[in-house]
């Protein structure tokens, strides 16, 4: 998704808990963030792709909330099931 977007050209801010798995995105002009918070502040939209109901948790709960009041709200695009 991010590949495409890049290919659409869109500017793009990545962030991974790996920055390493990151590096094709940021050879390919996207910019890195050093985390999900700052994504929130420098984007209109946030998207995240993670793998299970834990680590959307655990990477929203980064987002910091309070700063996506500015932002939006985040898209996360994992299969997952939120119950409170």
């Amino acid at each position: 998704m991010a590949h495409n977007l890049l290919e659409a050209g869109y500017l793009l801010m990545v962030h991974n808990r790996t920055k390493a798995k990151a590096s094709t995105l940021l050879d390919e002009g996207a910019a890195w963030a050093p985390n999900p918070a700052q994504v929130a502040l420098d984007s209109d939209v946030a998207i995240t792709c993670v793998t299970d109901t834990p680590d959307a948790r655990r990477v929203l709960g980064l987002f910091q909330f309070d700063l996506l009041i500015k932002t939006g709200w985040p898209q996360n695009t994992s299969f997952v099931c939120w119950v409170s």
